[in-house]
């Protein structure tokens, strides 16, 4: 079983028996750029593995919530920025899609 915490400190755990963990699609400039495997949710951001692109910090993202993992208030397409790029993973925070502002979900 592979554990996945938020950032409240839940838990939701998902099979692992060889199992990918959850997908997200990640969108850059309006244009769908790949499926990032998803470390950790919750209602400030994700932490992400590095995919095929890393992005730097500051960098505005779409992340598409294909297999409704975001928490209640956050399905669909959300917004993101990324803040941290190291080799724990890419760390993203929600923000509003015009102001850029970070948001919570909730």
């Amino acid at each position: 079983m592979i554990e996945i915490r938020d950032c409240q400190e839940r838990s939701v755990t998902v099979p692992d028996g060889g199992a990918p963990r959850p997908l997200v699609a990640v969108r850059y400039s309006g244009r769908k750029v790949g499926l990032y495997r998803v470390k950790r949710v919750g209602e400030v951001g994700l932490l992400l593995n590095h995919g095929g692109i890393s992005f730097p910090v500051g960098t505005r993202l779409e992340v598409d919530d294909i297999q409704r993992l975001l928490p209640p208030g956050g399905l669909g397409r959300l917004s993101a920025m990324v803040v941290d790029n190291s080799p724990l993973g890419l760390r993203l925070v929600w923000c509003d899609k015009d102001s850029g502002e970070i948001r919570w979900l909730s």
